[in-house]
């Protein structure tokens, strides 16, 4: 009897990958903190240029010595 059916016209449905809607989540999240760093990055340079014209020493941690 399966063979008197029509058969379905057109592509085939796919099975919806499990991990592409967390994929998507992850680029966003990584697009917004790619962002904030660069807004980070320049008020960290804005405050070492202003503290130069002022004459302010800076003291730098450790661990930005070592970047």
């Amino acid at each position: 009897m399966a063979a008197l059916k029509p058969k379905k016209r057109g592509r085939k449905a796919t099975d919806p990958n499990p991990l592409a809607s967390e994929n998507i989540r992850l680029q966003r999240e990584n697009e917004r903190l790619a962002k904030r760093l660069q807004k980070a990055e320049l008020i960290i340079d804005v405050q070492k240029k202003i503290s130069q014209i002022l004459g302010i020493t800076l003291e730098t941690s450790p661990e930005r010595e070592t970047l």
